[in-house]
């Protein structure tokens, strides 16, 4: 069921994630600096690690670079590159909490 939603939420999580990034490219080219950075995310219960990395990587604002090898709770705790501090419908649908 999660998959199913994920999928679903997957084109408007790039579209928003697009426009982000056009924004972030134009304040590169004015000098500005981005907000970038790596981020702590627990997966939500019933996400599988493999599908779910996938899914959020397929967005241009969310990147995973790894995932930890120990379950906390039942949940798998992944490291992601985030370009901006905003959430998608996407993240909110297979991150549970906030990001850390």
């Amino acid at each position: 069921r999660r998959w199913c939603a994920a999928l679903l939420a997957l084109p408007g999580a790039v579209a928003v994630d697009l426009g982000r990034l056009c924004a972030l490219t134009a304040d590169a080219l004015r000098r500005r600096p981005a907000d970038g950075e790596l981020k702590r995310l627990d997966l939500a219960t019933g996400s599988g690690a493999a599908w779910a990395c996938a899914v959020l990587s397929s967005t241009p604002g969310m990147y995973v670079v790894d995932i930890d090898p120990r379950e906390s709770g039942g949940r798998q705790t992944v490291v992601a590159h985030v370009a901006t501090g905003d959430r998608t419908r996407l993240e909110r649908l297979l991150v549970r909490g906030r990001r850390r």
